[in-house]
Formats: structure tokens, sequence, C-alpha cells
């Protein structure tokens, strides 16, 4: 049996700090929890590369790889992502 976990969060420009790269933005904080840092970098153009990681989650259970999905005003992109052990 599968299980399905969804995590939320939404992180306004007001926590979301300019990065060390001039255009990009950073936020390292606890959202219910869990650590979360995320950095948003510009690339050229219209693109930009997205990381983010978190941990204090116990994945324990869960199916992999786990989907994840990002929402920047209108554009959203899913990646399947396997955790790290």
């Amino acid at each position: 049996m599968e299980r399905s976990r969804h995590l939320l969060c939404f992180l306004s420009f007001g926590v979301v700090k300019n990065g060390s790269k001039a255009g990009a933005w950073a936020y390292t904080g606890v959202i219910n929890g869990v650590t979360v840092s995320v950095q948003i970098v510009p690339l050229g153009g219209s693109f930009y590369e997205f990381k983010a990681s978190a941990s204090g989650v116990n994945l324990t259970g869960e199916a992999t790889p786990i989907t994840v999905s990002i929402m920047v005003g209108n554009n959203t992109e899913t990646i399947q992502v396997n955790p790290a052990k």
C-alpha cells in the first residue's frame, strides 16, 4: 500500500533574501519543524536554477522516487527525486 503525504509551504518575498549572485534569492529557516533551504539563481535570459534541501523529515516507508513540485507565479515544474540516505 502506497502512502501519499504532502508538504505545502509558501515563501513570501518578505522572508526571501537577496543571494550572493546578482538577481539571486535565498531562504533558510524552519517550517513546521523541517529545516528548509532554498536558492533561486538566474542563469541568463528567463532561465533560473532552483535548489532546495530539507532535513528533519522522516521518509521511512515513503515510496520513491518522491514527486517535488515548485510554483513561482504562474509557472510550475514537477520532478521526481530520490532522497539522500
